[in-house]
């Protein structure tokens, strides 16, 4: 005849008590594997590459007939944080270009994927960073002649920098190169919007 074992009140409190032991124990590990918003642990960087907008994306433009007319013509330039991959956004933080009469008025089939510029050097931000669209006026760069064709240039580079009215901010200081160098003259810097929306 088989003996059968029935927990008494002590035991199941005792296999209770276990229960909550090792769970809280997994709680309190899978916590400290997670991201410590507390300022402990090791600091947590993100790399922001310098990008280029090239002289064939901007062509693609003007053959689209964005330059040609006055009043209808592209003015700004809005643009907004890219990653090719989120897994490894801490490393391949780039942009997307929107052109636009305004920048609520943007043409969404010009949109533009810049191209990661490794030979210019980037920024690394910690601590509090704030992502805003970015937005600049093109006739800052100097590259459309009066009759909406372009001027000779090779590419625009983008070198992302702490923005001088407020550092949480990333902007971009903007360089359009001409036979391999910088144009002096024809760059700018772009506004985070909001706060500082044209």
């Amino acid at each position: 005849m088989k003996k059968t074992t029935t927990l008494t009140g002590n035991g199941r409190i005792a296999k209770l008590f276990l229960l909550l032991l090792v769970s809280a124990s997994l709680i309190i590990m899978s916590c400290k594997n997670g991201d410590d918003n507390s300022g402990g642990g090791d600091p947590k960087e993100l790399k922001l590459n310098c990008v280029s907008l090239s002289r064939a994306q901007v062509q693609a433009w003007v053959d689209s007939g964005w330059t040609k007319d006055s009043q209808t013509s592209i003015k700004q330039l809005l643009l907004q944080p890219y990653s090719k991959d989120a897994s490894g956004v801490m490393g391949n933080m780039g942009l997307v270009a929107y052109p636009g009469q305004t920048i609520n008025n943007v043409k969404l089939g010009g949109k533009s994927i810049l191209t990661i510029d490794t030979t210019c050097k980037g920024l690394t931000v910690t601590g509090p960073v704030i992502f805003s669209d970015n937005t600049m006026s093109l006739s800052a760069l100097k590259i459309f002649n009066p009759d909406g064709t372009l001027n000779k240039f090779d590419y625009i580079l983008f070198t992302p920098v702490k923005f001088s009215r407020d550092s949480e901010y990333v902007t971009f200081k903007v360089e359009v190169y001409r036979d391999g160098r910088v144009d002096e003259g024809s760059g700018t810097d772009t506004w985070p919007c909001p706060p500082y929306c044209d």
